[in-house]
């Protein structure tokens, strides 16, 4: 086979024959030594971006079942994947899962996310009030929406 496509661009001179041979090397020369290092680069990035997630406050663990749905869903994946620019969806989840101590280790030491979960905690303390206008004195009271109680002002802890 090798020999019949010689002999069909010898009549086109050598340029033609070169030409084709240096295409051909460097798309081997590329997948062997190119791509891989673009899918390290790929997952490296994933876990970079997953840190810094991490620290604004977002669960680190939603990152790797991401790419763990993705996976079993076939999602993302390629048949080829020496061929391919990006890693497969599998060693994506793979490589988030052994990333997930460390990032869940960055969000708890983030200052940001001890703040933010404190908001959220009064936000909910909040929310389970309704504030509702009496028809008749147009007064407004508090209603706690776990108990039914009834308050004229909100609990000292959550007046702003």
């Amino acid at each position: 086979l090798l020999l019949s496509a010689v002999w069909a661009a010898v009549p086109f001179g050598a340029e033609v024959f070169y030409e084709l041979f240096q295409g051909a090397s460097d798309k081997a020369v590329g997948a062997v030594v190119e791509l891989p290092f673009s899918r390290g680069c790929e997952l490296e990035a994933d876990s970079v971006g997953m840190r810094i997630a991490a620290e604004a406050c977002y669960d680190p663990a939603k990152v790797a079942g991401f790419w763990g749905y993705c996976a079993r869903k076939g999602l993302a994946s390629q048949p080829f994947e020496f061929l391919s620019t990006h890693p497969g969806s599998a060693q994506r989840a793979d490589n988030m899962a052994a990333k997930l101590p460390a990032a869940a280790e960055a969000m708890r030491s983030s200052p940001l996310c001890g703040v933010f979960r404190d908001q959220m905690a009064q936000m909910a303390r909040l929310d389970q009030w309704s504030r509702h206008v009496d028809s008749v004195t147009g007064i407004s009271f508090y209603v706690d929406r776990r108990t039914g109680a009834r308050e004229w002002s909100l609990p000292e802890d959550l007046r702003g």
